[in-house]
């Protein structure tokens, strides 16, 4: 069993860094999730969760956010570390078995995933 903690460190906050990753040119898309990725230079990566602007309501945006962190929890160990990453999540169906596919893939086409198991 792994550490499943999401610690304040491995969390992007600072406006400038967040205006760097969205200018970054590493962007891969499925239908309904976006992942930014850029290279940090640290020992492990950084994650900013972002709901589009296209939620009708706070209710629905924070649930996508809850399930977006949760599905990062689980496959960060498998991720190769040192990049800071934005994942955006748009409206649609925020079941957690679809979104968890999504960003799997999304983390698959940037070569950051290094094993699927678990």
């Amino acid at each position: 069993m792994g550490n499943y903690r999401f610690p304040k460190t491995e969390r992007l906050k600072k406006a400038g860094e967040i205006r760097q990753l969205f200018r970054a040119n590493a962007r891969y898309s499925v239908p309904g999730m976006r992942l930014l990725l850029k290279a940090n230079g640290r020992a492990e990566n950084r994650v900013l969760i972002a709901p589009s602007r296209g939620y009708p309501n706070a209710v629905q945006r924070n649930r996508a956010k809850r399930i977006g962190r949760e599905i990062y929890r689980h496959i960060r160990n498998n991720l190769r570390k040192g990049y800071d990453l934005a994942i955006v999540i748009y409206p649609g169906d925020d079941s957690y078995s679809l979104r968890e596919t999504q960003l799997r893939d999304l983390c698959l086409r940037a070569g950051i995933l290094v094993s699927t198991g678990e």
